[in-house]
């Protein structure tokens, strides 16, 4: 064979290797990407003044990722965390901004804080990062119009979230106090924040378009230390019913203060949040009890109440936040982990494409009727990526535990 002929044909010969070795390259990346953990970024208040129920829906979440990569993931891929703290306004505009250009991260979820929330998705949508809000109920989280935007619990500006406050005003509280609605003397307290003032703002509307006798109204900043003014205004003001709607630290105080101050109101209705902490339970003990705490995810209710095709099942997420975490869930766990799974399940699991475009056609299909969550709230967003199927619920603290007691149809007590 002559070199004319052999250099042609050592040329084909190394094109194929080439090309074998490129074949096999490609598959090798492929199979590899196959296999690739998909991250989440979580990004939530872990130090600070708000810590206690960012930590709190963390362990929502990490339940939730436990169960869902123990059931295999996203067609074998496991979910990981990438965990950031954003412990203040500013932080979680600097968190999002990293979170969302990071080419790693699939999707954010988040914050538990509507002060936390609010500028840490106006980030997200501007960077067009799919942003998974799973505690901030204040209007304005979703009433922006931002894209890639969902929010999985209530929103105080829903009709569901005042209308089942007038409902149990009027069907619990005011036959308890063998009175009517109408009859009785309201107070409202809150933290001047975005939450606080987003819940104070519905109830006002509440009042005014059902003839409450607000008799008293009272804000304060959340970092305050002292509410003895406060709570010698109210005091003086004769109050039956007080409607409160205070963050962490702050629900501590005002309980602890109220009762050195002989503040003690026929009916208190606490609008969640720091009633629902472990700190508040330990600080306060049996000051709390009789006191009603309304909340976005009920507690201690029986898996016959929820849809039977549910799985994990509740008693299921109940053992495995006892095994992992060693307590029983409070509210924003609770929240935590439905909000994970749903996002797990039903948009990663269900995505044509795991890129922006692809979980946001999911997100946009998801339909899960009453009982199929944990929670018992569906899940359907509406054009804002409001989820339009959250709920509402009542609690009462019965010899220091939360027991559900109101819609009647998930009461675990009276």
């Amino acid at each position: 064979m002559s070199k004319s002929h052999f250099k042609p044909v050592l040329a084909l010969a190394l094109m194929g290797t080439l090309a074998l070795t490129a074949c096999a390259s490609t598959a090798g990346d492929s199979t590899s990407e196959a296999e690739a953990p998909i991250t989440i970024g979580v990004l939530l208040p872990l130090t600070g003044p708000l810590s206690t129920l960012g930590k709190e829906m963390q362990n929502g979440y990490e339940v939730a990722r436990t169960l869902f990569n123990e059931a295999g993931g996203v067609d074998g891929r496991q979910i990981e965390f990438q965990v950031s703290d954003a412990p203040t306004p500013e932080d979680a505009v600097s968190v999002a901004g990293t979170l969302s250009t990071d080419p790693d991260v699939t999707a954010i979820m988040g914050s538990y804080s509507s002060s936390i929330a609010i500028p840490a998705s106006a980030v997200a949508s501007r960077n067009q990062m799919p942003y998974w809000e799973t505690g901030s109920v204040a209007a304005a989280t979703t009433d922006r119009g931002l894209s890639h935007l969902y929010r999985t619990v209530i929103s105080a500006a829903m009709p569901a979230y005042s209308n089942a406050t007038q409902e149990f005003i009027s069907k619990v509280a005011a036959p308890a106090l063998e009175s009517s609605p109408d009859e009785l003397r309201f107070g409202l307290v809150f933290e001047d924040g975005a939450y606080g003032t987003s819940a104070s703002d519905q109830f006002k509307a509440l009042a005014g378009t059902e003839g409450y006798n607000l008799v008293a109204t009272e804000s304060y900043a959340a970092n305050t230390n002292d509410l003895t003014s406060v709570i010698e205004r109210l005091k003086a003001a004769k109050i039956d019913v007080l409607y409160s709607v205070p963050n962490i630290n702050d629900a501590i105080l005002l309980t602890q203060q109220s009762a050195a101050l002989g503040f003690k109101p026929a009916y208190t209705l606490g609008n969640g949040t720091g009633y629902t902490s472990v700190d508040f339970i330990a600080a306060v003990g049996d000051t709390a009890d009789g006191l009603v705490v309304a909340d976005a995810a009920p507690l201690n209710i029986s898996d016959s109440l929820l849809s039977a095709d549910l799985s994990p099942t509740y008693s299921e997420f109940i053992t495995a936040y006892e095994e992992q975490i060693g307590r029983k869930p409070l509210t924003h766990a609770t929240l935590g982990y439905v909000g994970a799974t749903v996002l797990f399940q039903e948009v990663l699991s269900k995505a044509e494409t795991l890129d922006a475009d692809g979980i946001v056609a999911a997100a946009e299909a998801v339909d899960l009727g009453p009982g199929e969550t944990v929670a018992s709230f569906g899940v359907k967003f509406d054009e804002t990526g409001q989820n339009e199927r959250a709920g509402w619920f009542f609690m009462q603290y019965q010899e220091g535990e939360l027991v559900t007691i109101y819609p009647t149809a998930l009461a675990s007590g009276q």
